[in-house]
């Protein structure tokens, strides 16, 4: 009897989340389906109960990411999202394909929170390629923050992939929408790290990077820390930086600084060091250029409240891709 009511309660819970999901995915389809892969309905096929989606798009962002990582080159993910002119090793390139990555990633955030709707798990594998765009998928732990029920949302719940998650965990009640794009600071962190292509090294990453109190800065810090040579020169350029009067060494173009030093000192070195991760510091570096340093850190802000909105980096955004076009 007792493991009958069990797996009776297990049943009826499956159903639940069944039914959310399928709430969602049918407001998303009445919003703004632009954001979302075609969602069909529900379907029964032998007594079950399935959500039914059209069969669209060509793989994951994780799939390529992997791609990329194999080929160790972006040349695989520009070609998906259209983006002919890319160059390796080029750094005005890797910043015109992080910026389209973003804006397509935020503008699916941005159609999802003008609709209320927070999705909880932007992660590479729920963005599926489609038609030379990224469309979120799996809006299983979603929730609708702007209707009077929150269908959804369970303040003591929180179902998260905690790689990508923000540090609150649990969404905030004001800040919801921070959620998802911090979300989409982590995957842009990824993409612009090459070792961190790879889904193994990313989970690495994710668990330092939680040692380091969820703090960009303080993860590079120990990253160099991990280099005698370059912890050393961390060190000098610092005092030589306070014996000419200024009161804090500016660490964007030191860590650029200090990457070169790596590539000198390690040319082969291990995969994930200062070295391998130069051209997207370098990118990183490049002032008022849409994703750079005072983007991502607004983005990955600790505190919900501190993060710039989806719409204030998407107008960033659209104005650096005007400019640039200008330029050309």
């Amino acid at each position: 009897p007792g493991h009958a009511a069990g797996d009776r309660e297990n049943a009826e819970l499956a159903y639940r989340y069944l039914e959310i999901e399928a709430f969602m995915n049918d407001l998303v389809m009445n919003t703004c389906p632009d954001a979302a892969a075609p969602y069909l309905g529900v379907c029964m096929v032998g007594g079950v109960r399935w959500l039914v989606w059209e069969h669209v798009g060509d793989g994951t962002l994780e799939e390529k990411l992997v791609e990329c990582d194999l080929a160790g080159s972006l040349r695989p993910l520009a070609d998906a999202i259209g983006l002919d002119s890319y160059r390796d090793d080029d750094v005005q390139s890797l910043s015109r394909l992080v910026n389209r990555l973003a804006q397509m990633l935020l503008q699916c955030c941005y159609d999802l929170e003008v609709n209320g709707i927070a999705h909880r798990d932007v992660k590479p594998y729920n963005l599926l390629m489609k038609d030379g765009r990224l469309v979120m998928i799996d809006f299983g732990s979603a929730a609708a923050m702007g209707e009077a029920e929150r269908t959804g949302y369970d303040w003591h719940k929180s179902p998260c992939d905690p790689r990508y998650a923000p540090p609150e965990q649990f969404i905030d009640e004001v800040e919801w929408a921070k959620y998802d794009l911090y979300c989409v600071g982590l995957i842009l962190v990824r993409v612009l790290f090459p070792p961190l292509w790879c889904g193994e090294h990313f989970d690495e990453f994710a668990d330092s990077f939680h040692q380091s109190q969820y703090d960009l800065d303080t993860w590079l810090r120990r990253l160099i820390s991990e280099d005698n040579q370059l912890a050393r020169q961390l060190r000098m350029d610092t005092q030589e930086s306070r014996r000419k009067g200024d009161v804090e060494l500016e660490m964007d173009t030191e860590y650029v600084v200090l990457a070169e030093e790596s590539c000198v000192l390690h040319p082969e070195g291990k995969r994930l060091n200062m070295c391998s991760i130069k051209e997207g510091l370098e990118v990183l570096n490049l002032k008022d250029s849409g994703i750079c340093w005072a983007t991502l850190r607004s983005m990955i802000a600790l505190e919900p409240a501190s993060r710039l909105s989806t719409k204030k980096i998407l107008s960033i955004l659209s104005f650096d891709d005007k400019a640039a076009s200008y330029s050309i």
